[in-house]
């Protein structure tokens, strides 16, 4: 049985050790043991000791700090560093080395490389990482040939360091997944001979996509929901010239109504217009009760879910005033073009008995949408209960689970339990790799 050593750097919840041991788990005769891992993030050392409780005890925490000749040999390193100066959505201050941007921790990883000098080296990041784009009229060095720039002299650096360097673009849609999430992936391979092993990318998988529905859970809390005068807003807003529904009437709901109602139709907004969600953000939990939250943030849309309700009982309805949609509304409405007129034509047919509910994904959802497998999702949302089934002691599991968290006001430095908090891992699942995807790039490097 052949064995590798791994070690992950800017773990998060290691979407990279899920897919190998889901590779191990089905070809039974390769093994991976992880060595080490690099995270500073509380939540998501929290969340990767729930995960992987075994290693625990074997994160570096800072990269930039790491001693490399004191940590372990091992064959293979994955890097998938920060994207916030890279990635459209986030502040674009680039990876150029020296220019201390969270994005340019990229470069503390040729310390590792150098020193480890691992068989095969795994990168992981966002499109626009390699995309030769313009974003200046007249300006033939901008900010986004730039970026392809310091990534190429990244691509040298790997040359000069003894690797092979194989890049593309891939979209986890292609693997299985009901997601549209186009990532940027390098396998390196060391040269050990003058010979190219010639690394080949998986082929596009024919799979039947698992469905949006199936990622969804059957009860949510109610903190995921918007108060019902929010979802009359974001109706109004998608209705806008819409004239057949100038006249609609819409229930008013209450606290008591809902007790007394339960969900029969759920839709996710907005899609691609394969049916796919949209790429889920590292933003896609509510920081406020906006309705726009739906619709778009900056210029890329969240995924949500508007839900049809039927109640025990006849309800009141009222004429909505739509009003007149501002320029910025209609640029948001149309984001939501693919799955609108679902929308809309539930509205229309609603009878004297339903109505609409509009709620953000939860955090078990979007592990899901991620492919997180099933046991990881369990650990990371109860690790309490799920650990002691593994014979964990209670008190092991809560000094894996309790970070220190410090108060940015204050300044008190709290232990609080935090790998159960529902933004914090709708947060890592935005900043995650699909772990099918990433299984089928293991697969192709280390099996054929």
């Amino acid at each position: 049985m052949k064995k590798y050593h791994i070690f992950t750097a800017f773990s998060g919840y290691d979407s990279q050790m899920m897919a190998l041991r889901m590779l191990s788990d089905r070809s039974k005769n390769i093994k991976f043991e992880l060595v080490g891992w690099a995270e500073i993030e509380p939540a998501a050392i929290a969340a990767h000791n729930a995960a992987f409780p075994e290693y625990s005890q074997c994160n570096y925490g800072d990269i930039s700090k790491i001693d490399w000749a004191k940590v372990p040999n091992f064959d293979m390193f994955t890097y998938s560093f920060p994207c916030q100066a890279v990635s459209k959505s986030g502040k674009s201050g680039g990876i150029r080395k020296g220019s201390n941007t969270t994005s340019s921790l990229l470069w503390e990883c040729e310390r590792a490389i150098e020193v480890k000098r691992p068989k095969f080296c795994i990168m992981e990041n966002v499109k626009a990482l390699v995309t030769k784009q313009k974003t200046k009229k007249g300006d033939d060095d901008t900010e986004s040939t730039v970026m392809y720039k310091d990534f190429m002299k990244w691509e040298f650096t790997m040359c000069r360091l003894g690797y092979w360097n194989y890049l593309k673009v891939l979209d986890a849609a292609d693997y299985g997944v009901p997601q549209h999430r186009e990532r940027t992936i390098m396998v390196s391979i060391r040269k050990d001979n003058e010979e190219d092993p010639h690394y080949v990318f998986p082929v596009v998988q024919n799979l039947k996509p698992t469905t949006i529905d199936s990622i969804l859970d059957v009860d949510v809390g109610e903190k995921n929901y918007l108060p019902d005068e929010k979802v009359r807003s974001f109706i109004a807003i998608l209705a806008s010239g819409d004239n057949e529904l100038s006249n609609v009437k819409m229930p008013k709901i209450k606290k008591e109504t809902i007790k007394n109602s339960h969900p029969v139709k759920k839709i996710i907004t907005p899609t691609t217009k394969n049916g796919l969600a949209t790429t889920l953000m590292a933003s896609s939990y509510i920081k406020s009760r906006d309705i726009t939250y739906l619709l778009s943030t900056g210029h890329y849309p969240k995924t949500g879910v508007v839900e049809i309700w039927e109640s025990l009982m006849d309800l009141e309805c009222e004429k909505v005033n739509w009003g007149k949609l501002s320029a910025k509304y209609k640029k948001n409405r149309d984001l939501c073009n693919n799955s609108r007129e679902e929308i809309l034509s539930a509205v229309r047919n609603l009878n004297g008995s339903q109505f609409i509910r509009l709620r953000d994904l939860t955090a078990a959802e979007c592990l899901r949408l991620m492919s997180v497998p099933k046991e990881y999702v369990k650990r990371m949302l109860n690790p309490e209960k799920e650990l002691m089934k593994i014979n964990y002691t209670e008190e092991a599991i809560k000094s894996m689970m309790m970070m220190p968290i410090k108060n940015e006001k204050t300044g008190k430095v709290i232990m609080k339990h935090i790998a159960t908090d529902e933004s914090a891992l709708k947060k890592m699942a935005g900043n995650s790799i699909v772990v099918d995807m990433l299984f089928y790039v293991f697969k192709s490097l280390l099996i054929g």
